[in-house]
């Protein structure tokens, strides 16, 4: 079976696995794969899909891929669980077994490096567009067209998420 692999560097690649394959060796196929995750211990690598993490621990690392139900063409993320998530010594367990148990795996993963897609015309114009008075009721079709005259980007939402009713309000034609 196929799978599609990720990790929160943006690497993406596919791997043919079989179903009988333990989880610890489709780790050290991404440690192949991927450079950075190559001197990471198998038992801090998390293999996450759907939002949850598939392996918990080194007991997990001899679970077949069949065991943990993933599927052909799934797509699973691995990530290297941070050792400073939890103290070391909690409970007995040292800093990388207590991340691997930690609820939020994610939760070491810096997110601030994504761009977010702005609205057409920037985010300047959208602030400041002409808002309706006070007193103005939002339930009447002439004060809904005025504000959707006055806001182009309130426009351009709508040509792209409903383009008849964009042609009847720029034609004047509803």
């Amino acid at each position: 079976m196929q799978l599609t692999v990720t990790t929160v560097n943006g690497d993406v690649f596919t791997v043919e696995v079989a179903q009988d394959m333990e989880v610890e060796n489709l780790l050290a196929l991404c440690q192949v794969e991927v450079p950075s995750l190559a001197n990471v211990p198998a038992e801090r690598l998390l293999l996450l899909h759907n939002g949850r993490t598939l392996n918990k621990g080194g007991q997990d690392l001899k679970k077949t891929i069949q065991e943990i139900a993933l599927s052909d063409n799934d797509m699973v993320l691995v990530s290297a669980a941070s050792a400073n998530t939890a103290p070391a010594g909690a409970g007995g367990r040292t800093g990388a077994t207590a991340a691997l148990g930690s609820s939020n795996p994610l939760a070491g993963i810096d997110f601030s490096s994504i761009r977010v897609p702005q609205q057409r015309g920037g985010a300047a114009s959208a602030s400041t567009a002409p808002r309706p008075s006070a007193n103005a009721n939002p339930n009447d079709p002439a004060v809904v067209y005025q504000q959707l005259l006055n806001d182009a980007p309130l426009r351009a939402q709508l040509r792209e998420t409903n383009p008849a009713l964009s042609e009847a309000l720029e034609s004047g034609n509803f």
